[in-house]
């Protein structure tokens, strides 16, 4: 059996913030439940976006700084390969691979 895998570099961690889950998360705070605070941050689609092109640069410099930028690679896309009869890779679910010219040695 081989497994053939295709890597990716990680989507960067300063792009997982988001003005709006972060504006949210802020609204949920007991201090923001109150009759009060009802209409607070009423934010645009145009002010989100202005916040997340202010906040992500300063998070990858962060990141960049303390040396958290990932280093790894994301297996995205794995394919399980198996020796025929005549030593020929077969796809796990029956078809040749397009490398036709892999085969096993016996």
């Amino acid at each position: 059996m081989l497994l053939v895998s295709r890597l990716r570099d990680p989507k960067p961690p300063e792009q997982f913030f988001s003005a709006e889950d972060w504006i949210d998360y802020v609204r949920d705070q007991d201090d923001y439940l109150g009759d009060q605070a009802v209409d607070w941050c009423d934010a645009t689609a145009d002010q989100l976006a202005e916040l997340d092109d202010l906040v992500r640069p300063i998070l990858r410099a962060w990141f960049e700084r303390h040396g958290f930028m990932p280093t790894f690679r994301v297996d995205d896309d794995e394919t399980v390969y198996v020796a025929n009869e005549r030593g020929m890779l077969m796809r796990e679910e029956g078809s040749e691979t397009p490398a036709g010219g892999l085969a096993m040695d016996s």
